[in-house]
Protein backbone atom coordinates (compact mmCIF):
# COMPACT_ATOMS: atom_id res chain seq x y z
CA UNK A 1 0.00 0.00 0.00
CA UNK A 2 2.84 2.40 0.81
CA UNK A 3 4.28 2.10 -2.71
CA UNK A 4 0.92 3.03 -4.19
CA UNK A 5 0.52 5.94 -1.77
CA UNK A 6 3.95 7.26 -2.74
CA UNK A 7 2.98 7.08 -6.43
CA UNK A 8 0.08 9.45 -5.77
CA UNK A 9 1.65 11.67 -3.11
CA UNK A 10 5.43 11.37 -2.94
CA UNK A 11 5.79 13.69 0.07
CA UNK A 12 3.65 11.59 2.44
CA UNK A 13 5.42 11.19 5.80
CA UNK A 14 5.70 7.63 7.09
CA UNK A 15 7.54 5.54 9.64
CA UNK A 16 8.76 1.98 9.21
CA UNK A 17 8.72 -0.56 12.03
CA UNK A 18 10.31 -4.00 11.93
CA UNK A 19 8.16 -6.69 13.54
CA UNK A 20 9.85 -9.89 14.72
CA UNK A 21 8.34 -13.17 15.82
CA UNK A 22 11.34 -14.62 17.67
CA UNK A 23 9.56 -17.88 18.46
CA UNK A 24 8.81 -18.71 14.80
CA UNK A 25 11.70 -16.81 13.21
CA UNK A 26 9.36 -14.71 11.06
CA UNK A 27 9.67 -10.98 10.49
CA UNK A 28 7.88 -8.26 8.58
CA UNK A 29 8.13 -4.53 8.04
CA UNK A 30 5.10 -2.40 8.85
CA UNK A 31 4.73 1.15 7.53
CA UNK A 32 2.65 3.75 9.32
CA UNK A 33 1.63 6.66 7.10
CA UNK A 34 0.59 10.08 8.33
CA UNK A 35 -1.88 11.53 5.78
CA UNK A 36 -2.94 15.19 5.90
CA UNK A 37 -6.01 16.08 7.96
CA UNK A 38 -8.53 18.14 5.97
CA UNK A 39 -11.65 20.02 7.06
CA UNK A 40 -13.81 18.73 4.23
CA UNK A 41 -17.09 17.78 5.88
CA UNK A 42 -20.02 19.19 3.91
CA UNK A 43 -23.10 20.81 5.41
CA UNK A 44 -25.07 17.86 4.01
CA UNK A 45 -23.56 15.56 6.66
CA UNK A 46 -26.12 14.28 9.15
CA UNK A 47 -25.54 13.66 12.86
CA UNK A 48 -27.56 11.81 15.50
CA UNK A 49 -29.84 13.79 17.84
CA UNK A 50 -27.08 14.26 20.41
CA UNK A 51 -24.70 15.47 17.70
CA UNK A 52 -21.79 13.22 18.59
CA UNK A 53 -22.11 10.55 15.86
CA UNK A 54 -22.21 10.91 12.10
CA UNK A 55 -25.19 9.13 10.51
CA UNK A 56 -24.47 10.24 6.96
CA UNK A 57 -21.12 11.65 5.89
CA UNK A 58 -20.89 14.06 2.97
CA UNK A 59 -17.62 15.62 1.77
CA UNK A 60 -16.92 18.91 0.01
CA UNK A 61 -14.89 18.03 -3.10
CA UNK A 62 -13.56 21.57 -3.42
CA UNK A 63 -11.49 21.01 -0.28
CA UNK A 64 -10.12 17.60 -1.30
CA UNK A 65 -9.70 17.71 -5.10
CA UNK A 66 -5.89 17.81 -5.11
CA UNK A 67 -5.41 15.05 -2.50
CA UNK A 68 -5.39 11.37 -3.46
CA UNK A 69 -5.97 10.38 0.18
CA UNK A 70 -6.46 12.17 3.51
CA UNK A 71 -7.87 11.93 7.00
CA UNK A 72 -10.89 13.99 7.99
CA UNK A 73 -10.36 16.74 10.57
CA UNK A 74 -12.72 16.39 13.51
CA UNK A 75 -13.38 12.70 12.95
CA UNK A 76 -12.29 10.53 15.86
CA UNK A 77 -12.35 7.24 13.96
CA UNK A 78 -9.07 6.06 12.50
CA UNK A 79 -10.01 5.98 8.84
CA UNK A 80 -8.60 7.34 5.63
CA UNK A 81 -10.44 8.75 2.62
CA UNK A 82 -9.26 8.32 -0.96
CA UNK A 83 -10.08 9.48 -4.47
CA UNK A 84 -11.60 6.81 -6.65
CA UNK A 85 -8.51 6.52 -8.89
CA UNK A 86 -6.32 5.89 -5.83
CA UNK A 87 -8.73 3.28 -4.42
CA UNK A 88 -8.97 1.52 -7.79
CA UNK A 89 -5.17 1.46 -7.96
CA UNK A 90 -5.05 -0.23 -4.54
CA UNK A 91 -7.59 -2.82 -5.63
CA UNK A 92 -5.67 -3.58 -8.84
CA UNK A 93 -2.58 -4.26 -6.74
CA UNK A 94 -4.52 -6.68 -4.52
CA UNK A 95 -3.90 -4.69 -1.32
CA UNK A 96 -5.31 -6.54 1.67
CA UNK A 97 -6.44 -5.47 5.10
CA UNK A 98 -8.62 -2.56 4.02
CA UNK A 99 -12.38 -2.11 4.25
CA UNK A 100 -14.21 0.21 1.85
CA UNK A 101 -17.40 2.17 2.49
CA UNK A 102 -19.37 4.72 0.51
CA UNK A 103 -19.46 8.46 1.22
CA UNK A 104 -21.36 11.26 -0.52
CA UNK A 105 -19.21 13.88 -2.25
CA UNK A 106 -20.94 16.85 -3.88
CA UNK A 107 -24.09 14.79 -4.33
CA UNK A 108 -22.28 11.73 -5.77
CA UNK A 109 -21.47 8.49 -3.95
CA UNK A 110 -17.75 7.79 -3.64
CA UNK A 111 -15.76 5.11 -1.82
CA UNK A 112 -13.60 5.58 1.25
Amino acid sequence: MLKTMLMYQSDIPYKGVKLWDWKNGANATYFLTVPDRVEAMSGRSEFNTVGNRIRKLALDKGKTADLAFFRLEGMDRNCMFGRMDFVESLLRRDVRGIRLSEVEEDGKIVVW
